[in-house]
């Protein structure tokens, strides 16, 4: 029997059942008719980034925490380990008062004494300070309606450098209102301020003429003030005292003695006043020979005291004036006192 090689049959397209093509055809076209436009749009997407940002599409990936990069991780431990700052981060705030007392005025006393009726109701100017802190040492100087220093930084201390004829102050730090905290008192004309303080503090320095001259001497001191209005006929001292409030610089008085007229200008050496001290005792007029314009003299009242004393109201006299001179006895430790009264003209105008 005869044997043939045996052949190996491959598919072909051209067996296929032409149905079978067909369909076949048919499933390829619907493929390419979703795909097609699936491209086109990833193309067109790609082209928009290119354009808004050559570079983006190149740019690594940014991570989304930002702590888990090593520098944002080590800015975090900084901050973490920072010390929170302090409250009173802007340091403390002081207001410097210097105020002007009546000779005879206590030094000891608590601030409500200072700050009694007339008692050191002006302020006095040109004063130096000395001001130290944790920074060093500044020098300020007493102004109208207070000197403010800012952004004192730890403990601060307040010296007053005394002026001439005058006491050690007293001197009182009071928290500004609203704040709470204790007023706190100096002593030897200084004060210090802890650096746990209230923020903001007003400093009072109350400065006491000396009342001391050399024993065996007698003194005389005049304030002079100014009324806003004409007093009633016969007015008594409490009317002059209540009514006549504001001290007046500039006034010239002229004290006659034996030896030599010794004048004196209100303001000079006392704010609102003349002294002259260490006077040899013995009987003196005294004369106002130059007054506020547009005023009179309207009163004088004055007591006979002790240098270091002040007068109380029933002490304070009314003294006879000869045009405007009145006598001005001058005894061994004695201080002749004297508040010395300026009203209007009947020519002055209201305004005046």
């Amino acid at each position: 029997m005869m044997t043939y090689p045996r052949r190996i049959i491959r598919p072909s397209l051209a067996l296929l059942p032409r149905t079978s093509l067909a369909i076949a055809f048919a499933l390829m076209m619907l493929l390419g008719g979703l795909l097609f436009p699936l491209s086109l749009s990833v193309a067109a997407a790609d082209m928009r980034i290119g354009q808004q940002s050559p570079d983006l599409a190149r740019q690594p990936a940014q991570p989304s925490n930002p702590a888990s990069t090593p520098e944002s991780a080590n800015a975090a431990a900084t901050a973490q380990a920072s010390p929170m700052a302090p409250a009173n981060a802007n340091g403390i705030s002081v207001t410097i008062f210097a105020w002007e007392c009546v000779a005879g005025t206590l030094t000891g006393q608590p601030l409500g004494y200072y700050q009694g009726e007339l008692q050191c109701e002006g302020e006095k100017i040109d004063v130096v300070f000395d001001v130290t802190d944790d920074n060093g040492n500044r020098q300020t100087t007493s102004v109208e309606d207070g000197s403010h220093i800012d952004n004192l930084v730890g403990q601060v201390t307040i010296t007053e450098i005394v002026p001439e004829d005058y006491e050690t102050p007293a001197v009182f730090c009071t928290p500004l209102a609203g704040q709470p905290g204790e007023v706190i008192t100096g002593s030897d004309g200084s004060v210090t301020v802890p650096p746990d303080a209230d923020d903001e503090y007003q400093c009072s320095f109350y400065n006491i003429p000396s009342g001391l001259s050399a024993t065996g001497t007698g003194d005389v001191l005049v304030y002079t003030y100014a009324c806003a209005s004409t007093p009633p006929p016969n007015s008594t001292y409490a009317w002059y005292f209540q009514n006549c409030t504001t001290r007046q610089n500039g006034a010239t008085f002229v004290l006659d003695t034996p030896d030599a007229d010794i004048e004196s200008n209100a303001g000079d050496s006392l704010s609102g006043a003349v002294t002259m001290r260490g006077l040899e005792v013995g009987d003196y007029s005294l004369t106002e020979t130059v007054m506020m314009p547009n005023h009179e003299i309207g009163a004088v009242f004055c007591a006979e005291i002790g240098k270091a004393e002040l007068p109380g109201p029933a002490q304070m006299k009314p003294q006879s004036l000869n045009g405007d001179t009145i006598f001005a006895p001058v005894t061994a430790d004695k201080l002749f006192y004297c508040h010395w009264y300026q009203v209007p003209t009947a020519s002055a105008s209201p305004a005046d």
